[in-house]
Parts: C-alpha cells; structure tokens; sequence
C-alpha cells in the first residue's frame, strides 16, 4: 500500500514562537437615552408642536405644518389634533 502525503516527521522551526493570544478587548457600549419629543422652544410658530415633531422625526418642519393644513382643511380635526398636542406634549427643557 503506498503511503499519502509526506511521512517525514516535522521540523520544529525555532524561530516560530508559539504564545499564548492576549487580546484584551473592552467593548464601550454607549447607552442610548430613549428618543423623547418635546415641543420646540426655537422653531414654533404657535405652540411648537410641529417644530418638535420635526426634530424627533428629522423633517422639515414646514413639511409638518403643511400637513397639519391639510388635515384641518380636509377632515376638520386638524386642529382639535393640534391642540391636543399641545397640551400632551411637553416643552423643550433647558434655554
């Protein structure tokens, strides 16, 4: 029967260290605060209520009132909506 592959003993290459891995890993998770929306301080024109919801959304808020517009020319409680929000939402904090 013929013999696979190379029968010959291995050489030990003695420039070849072997050591143990050392891998010291830190993982950094960054705590993530839940998204809150807030009425906005800086961007309202009457309550501030479609100035924070495009800040939590990351839109125009110009796009929010155009929709808000529509929902009170359309269906007539745009503005009930609107002023429910008002209330339930609660201001931005700080300056």
């Amino acid at each position: 029967m013929a013999k696979v592959g190379n029968s010959a003993p291995r050489e030990k290459n003695p420039t070849f260290v072997t050591q143990p891995l050392n891998l010291h890993l830190t993982f950094k998770y960054k705590t993530m605060e839940p998204k809150r929306i807030f009425r906005s301080k800086n961007d309202r024109v009457l309550g501030g209520v479609c100035g924070g919801l495009g800040n939590y959304f990351n839109i125009d808020p110009v796009l929010i009132r155009v929709l808000w517009a529509v929902s009170f020319f359309a269906a007539g409680m745009g503005l009930l909506g609107y002023f429910i929000a008002w209330i339930i939402i609660p201001e931005e904090p700080g300056t």
